[in-house]
Parts: structure tokens; sequence; C-alpha cells
């Protein structure tokens, strides 16, 4: 797992304008920040749309989502994904306070969560970081329901342009 967060830390922007929080890398071996699976995929779909723009590769999309002060975070940094529905929410749980210490340390200025599911636990951390005022979303992970989330995230990023966050 640590070279996962060494390839995420390649991409942390310098300034977090907007945290992405998503449940945990996944057991699978698929990584957002090495351009594997769906959540960067349509996370990529999302930003063409709505800043207009098409992206070479998913590095030139991953290099232009650091640029512009986005950065993707999980609640967990170990894959919960392949458990039991009441053993990923006991781990939800219990990596909140460790969550909510990184909120403090990133200060982003909006969060963007792509996974209904944690929610709640992303509101809990928000409120013990005391970041609860800072604008956040929640969407449904790109699964089979990808057309919703980039829609949403499209939604959410036009927004987040006039409001003069990103």
């Amino acid at each position: 797992m640590r070279h996962l967060e060494t390839v995420r830390r390649a991409f942390r922007p310098g300034e977090i304008r907007v945290l992405f929080v998503g449940e945990s890398p996944p057991i699978k071996g698929v990584f957002f920040y090495r351009g594997d699976g769906k959540l960067v995929r349509f996370t990529m779909e999302g930003f063409g749309k709505a800043y207009k723009r098409s992206f070479r590769n998913y590095c030139d999309f991953l290099t232009f989502f650091r640029d512009i002060g986005c950065y993707l975070d999980d609640l967990s940094h170990r894959p919960i994904n392949h458990l039991r529905d009441s053993k990923r929410r006991e781990i939800r749980s219990r990596c909140v306070h460790s969550f909510a210490r990184r909120l403090r340390e990133l200060r982003p200025k909006a969060i963007i969560c792509v996974m209904k599911g944690i929610a709640g636990e992303i509101e809990h951390a928000l409120d013990r970081a005391n970041l609860e005022h800072i604008p956040h979303y929640s969407l449904s992970f790109p699964g089979r329901r990808s057309r919703q989330y980039v829609n949403g995230l499209v939604k959410v990023l036009k927004k987040l342009q006039d409001e003069d966050i990103l």
C-alpha cells in the first residue's frame, strides 16, 4: 500500500482547492492515480465536459486535475471494498478520526465525496476537523451509475467554477 501512497503524493497540489474522497483504494489493484478503473475514467469525462476540453491520456488529465488544485484521498488507505458491508461500515467509522486529522492538514476549499455510502463519515470528519462550513457534495460511485456520476460531477464542477473555488 505504501507505493500507492507514493503515487498519490506525486499528484498532490500545493494548495488543495477541491478534495475528492473515496472509500478506499480497490482490492483488485486498480488505482485512480495510475489511471486505472472507472473512477478516473468517468472523472476525466466529467472534467472534459465541464471544462470543454479533451485529454490526450490519463497522465494529461491527472496533471490537469493536480494543476487546478484537485486531489483524491480515501477515507481508508487500505482496501476495504472486498469486505462484508457490516465490516466496511465498522472500518469506515474507525477511519473518521484519522481522516479528520488529514482534513485539518489539507484544508480544502470544497469536498466531493465520490461514494454516497461514505457521506456520513465525511460529514462527521468535517465536524471533527472544524471544517463543517466548507461546501461538500456527494455523488454516486460511477459503477452502474456512470452517467449519473458524470452528470452530477459536471454540475458540481460548474458550481465550484461559478463560486471561484475552481
